[in-house]
């Protein structure tokens, strides 16, 4: 489809509209659909698409996966050895799994307090 007018626009049935603004890869977040007498029936979201293969969502989100199954192994073996291995085994999966979400959110802050322990240790102030 070419660029069209408004007006000629409005005489597109809503598939019709959909598709030209599919075929235009629209940025906007929706597409409005009129009908012929310019009344909105219904917005549809067009489709974007991206370039990037990693966004910084990808990113952040895979780096706390890490940390959070980390954290969670570390956390259950340090029930089993505190706790007895049946009832650390059987119940020490709670609390890692408590502080396995909040490294995956918080991965940032830990690896800042690791640095500054790190440079504290070693003299790097």
């Amino acid at each position: 489809m070419e660029h069209i007018s408004s007006a000629d626009f409005k005489k597109l049935t809503p598939k019709q509209q959909e598709r030209y603004w599919m075929e235009r890869g629209i940025s906007y977040n929706e597409a409005v659909i009129v009908d012929a007498s310019g009344n909105t029936i219904r917005k549809a979201r067009a489709r974007t698409t991206s370039t990037s293969t990693t966004t910084g969502d990808d990113l952040y989100s895979g780096i706390g996966a890490v940390f959070g199954v980390i954290t969670f192994f570390i956390t259950w073996g340090y029930c089993i050895i505190a706790y007895g291995f049946l009832f650390g085994t059987a119940l020490g999966w709670i609390p890692a799994a408590i502080l396995a979400l909040i490294a995956t959110v918080a991965w940032p802050l830990i690896v800042g307090l690791l640095l500054l322990a790190i440079m504290a240790m070693f003299g790097g102030w």
